[in-house]
């Protein structure tokens, strides 16, 4: 999570939440509702904060990985 964090204020986090998704569930190899709730949790490290939607990240990031292994 360290490694994708942006400074508070920044309004250009929404790609390192994306990669800290990526991170999570792949990496760490975490379930689709911890990655959920984890994200949720740490949304302030991301920029602003308050426009990141971890739930529909991890959809987003699952649904393109299942559609690579295809």
């Amino acid at each position: 999570m360290d490694e994708w964090a942006i400074p508070t204020g920044h309004g250009l986090g929404s790609w390192n939440f994306h990669q800290a998704a990526v991170d999570l569930l792949f990496k760490i190899g975490l379930t689709r509702e911890e990655t959920i709730t984890v994200l949720d949790a740490n949304r302030f490290r991301f920029g602003l904060g308050e426009d990141r939607d971890a739930q529909y990240v991890v959809d987003y990031v699952l649904s393109k990985s299942r559609h690579l292994a295809a």
